[in-house]
């Protein structure tokens, strides 16, 4: 659908056609939220047996069950499929309970939860009508069920450092009951040995868990929801988890962590259509040890440790932010913010995320040092976190971040994702705006990607903490997989945090605009990189002499290609590829680096300004890894203004870099190093059109025009294609450019 199908003006309909004539498809039709059309045209959103279900994020999803029944599995299409057993009913009720001849019966009810869970036997069902109830509440008994009137009616109170529910039977179900204070609120523990099997949270509210009375631990610092450890079929329904704060103290500590929910070697957890938001790291310690100040707590919506087989479908993940870095006292740095995640995953696979919305997921905020000087910079945040243990997930497009989908793909086979702007100044995953692992014939078409900066490194003991890596995308480990026509800008590594008294700052993170690692059979062509800048060193912590030294510079890289074979690297162009503005010039910048043991052809690529910057350092158009082993060649490519070679191999692989009809301009340090620069080749400006915005095509009085390998296929060139292919990211493409004296060839070449 491209605006062109209709012939006359008429009603839009969502049918994947412009109707109205246009230009636009499908206006007016809600996806996400729509329950004629859900997650797509004429998808019905109708489910029977169930108090209310929604379109949430494009996915079906009950809202709503009636008092017996949960929706356990978080699948809309078999309703709410499981039934809350119980073979003894006990009421408890705080306003009129424990008068004289209480038994626990409807007429005659308990005063507290405790008393009702001491005489309660397997299978009973506790009625908790309105009132508070104090914590702790621990739940010891198989098969409990506390069922609240109403969550806004009915709370537990938990206070100081203790969870105000703790669970540690199986098959025990809350429901309409606000949890508030303690801390955690919620604790669902077993042990290795003895998982707890089955706790369910429905229709629960988790608020505002408290620090103890008087912390003087790190750990006592951290602030949680609900923590889950040795569980096996955990599920959260249709509940809030809000208002969770770290703590933060002076002295040496760093602020303590926020997290919603917290997972820990569970087995099958699901988290269906609840809200996890307002959760803040706590600030760090002002003037800490060592003459550094505390980094920010780390903020997550929910995190999964040793978890396998997750479940989350429609949850909204709203307003985490990293805590504010430590203030610098005497001789001091300032303390770097802390990170903030809506989703982390460590060690943890085999998990299935539809219709996820994360949004408001930012980085702590970098403190001032001493004198005002040594300002840490603010930390970065991430929408999901996987760490490289837990690559094996499935990630639908359905989830969102700052309302974009995450394209994070494993395990997928034929799939296209094409015509997507991913523009939003927000890190989608810590992998990049896009990543494909292992994964079969997906093919990325027209995507336009930018605004990617690395985590920041932390201020630390000594030299400072390296700053994180930044990439526009990485496609690892795939088989026939292709990347066409699509731009990837403004890609950063992170900043380095600063150094102790008198120590090197940290080094600046690397940035990739793409990387293409252990590929087999793949195809990139027709696409656009840059800018790609490397993360700056930071300065050196203070000393009586002015301060320790910057840590390096970041490398760049305009595209990576590593370990592949059989790759089709065709019509691409890379644009300012630079370091940061610090003064140590030891970062690697070029536009293309290839490692591995299998050979590569690179036609068709226009390399503008590598190594670019406030303070340039030698940049290289094609660089080869010392792992090369095999020969790469370079045909039909322009190199202009490298700032230092046009190609660059090692003593160890000399001769295996070459190149042949391209032209190489202003490359100061020479034509190559350790390579070779063979038969047709120009030394000549190429004329592009406005470099310095990117914009690599040739002007019509370029040289590169008609300058290609003669036996090049250009009948796809405009007329008149002057009977030879050009040089550059355009040639033998309908967008070159034809010379103002060109003669045109019906099969070109003749």
């Amino acid at each position: 659908a491209n605006g062109c199908e209709c012939t006359e003006s008429a009603e839009e309909l969502c049918n994947g056609t412009d109707d109205d004539c246009d230009g636009v498809v499908d206006e007016g039709f809600d996806l996400m939220n729509d329950l004629q059309n859900c997650g797509g045209c004429g998808v019905v959103c109708e489910v029977e047996g169930v108090d209310a279900y929604d379109c949430i994020n494009g996915h079906c999803t009950i809202t709503a069950c009636p008092p017996d029944v949960v929706d356990r599995n978080g699948l809309a299409e078999d309703g709410c499929e499981f039934e809350l057993f119980a073979v003894a009913d006990l009421w408890v009720d705080a306003l009129n309970g424990g008068l004289p001849g209480t038994d626990g019966s409807q007429e005659h009810p308990f005063a507290t939860i405790q008393e009702a869970l001491a005489v309660a036997e397997p299978s009973t069902r506790i009625h908790i009508m309105a009132g508070t109830y104090l914590g702790p509440v621990h739940v010891d008994q198989v098969g409990v069920l506390l069922i609240g009137e109403d969550r806004a009616l009915v709370t537990i109170a938990g206070t100081n450092a203790e969870p105000a529910l703790l669970i540690t039977a199986n098959e025990v179900v809350v429901r309409e009951i606000t949890i508030s204070g303690g801390n955690p609120g919620v604790v669902i523990r077993g042990d290795a040995l003895d998982a707890v099997d089955t706790a369910i949270l429905s229709d629960v509210i988790v608020r505002a868990p408290v620090l103890s009375q008087s912390p003087t631990e790190q750990s006592q610092l951290n602030v949680t929801g609900i923590r889950a450890e040795y569980v096996e079929g955990l599920a959260v329904l249709s509940s809030s988890v809000t208002d969770i704060t770290g703590g933060g103290l002076d002295g040496s500590l760093n602020g303590g962590q926020a997290v919603g929910l917290t997972c820990l070697w569970c087995v099958d957890p699901i988290v269906v259509a609840s809200t996890f938001q307002d959760i803040l790291g706590g600030a760090g310690g002002i003037n800490g040890a060592g003459y550094i100040s505390a980094a920010g707590g780390v903020a997550d919506g929910i995190q999964f440790y040793n978890t396998t087989g997750a479940l989350l479908v429609g949850n909204t993940l709203d307003t985490i932010s990293g805590g504010k870095g430590g203030y610098g006292g005497y001789l001091t740095s300032g303390g770097t913010g802390g990170e903030a995640t809506g989703l982390r995953f460590v060690s943890s696979t085999m998990s299935t995320l539809t219709g996820n919305a994360i949004s408001g997921v930012t980085g702590g905020v970098g403190s001032i040092g001493w004198e005002n000087k040594f300002q840490a910079p603010n930390q970065r945040s991430y929408g999901l976190y996987l760490d490289s243990n837990s690559i094996a997930n499935d990630v639908a497009l359905s989830n969102t971040v700052e309302g974009e989908p995450v394209v994070f793909l494993y395990g997928a086979n034929g799939q296209v994702v094409e015509n997507l702007s991913l523009t939003g100044a927000h890190n989608p995953t810590n992998w990049g705006i896009v990543a494909v692992f292992d994964s079969e014939a997906v093919i990325l078409r027209n995507l336009e990607l930018a605004h990617f900066i690395g985590r920041t490194g932390n201020t630390s003991f000594g030299q400072g903490e390296a700053g994180g890596s930044g990439a526009g995308m990485r496609l690892i480990r795939c088989s026939g997989c292709a990347l066409e026509d699509s731009t990837i800008t403004d890609i950063s590594g992170g900043t380095g945090g600063h150094g102790s008294y008198g120590a090197k700052g940290g080094f600046g993170g690397p940035a990739v605009g793409l990387l293409v690692d252990q590929c087999n059979g793949c195809s990139i062509s027709g696409n656009g990189i840059g800018p790609v800048q490397g993360g700056s060193g930071s300065s050196g912590g203070y000393a009586h002499s002015g301060s320790g030294d910057f840590g390096s510079s970041g490398s760049a890289l305009g595209v990576q290609l590593l370990n592949s074979q059989g790759l089709f690297f065709s019509n691409n162009s890379v644009h300012h590829v630079m370091k940061s503005w610090e003064p140590v010039a030891t970062a690697v910048t070029a536009c293309v680096e290839v490692g591995g043991e299998f050979a590569t052809a690179i036609r068709q690529l226009s390399c503008f300004a590598p190594g670019s910057g406030s303070a340039p350092n030698p940049g290289q158009g094609v660089r080869l890894q010392s792992t090369t082993t095999a020969p790469v060649q370079v045909v039909n490519s322009i190199f202009s203004s490298t700032n230092g070679y046009g190609l660059v191999g090692v003593a160890s692989n000399d001769g295996l870099l070459s190149a042949s009809y391209s032209d190489f301009y202003s490359c100061p340090l020479g034509l190559s190093l350790n390579a070779t620069v063979g038969v047709g080749c120009l030394e000549q400006d190429p004329l592009f059109y406005n470099p310095n915005e990117g914009n690599l095509s040739l002007t019509v009085n370029s040289p590169c025009i008609d300058s290609g390998l003669p036996t090049t296929d250009c009948n796809d060139e405009p007329v008149p294609n002057g009977c030879r292919v050009n040089m550059g990211a355009f040639g033998g493409t309908s967008d070159a450019t034809s010379a103002l004296d060109a003669v045109h060839c019906s099969v070109c070449p003749q």
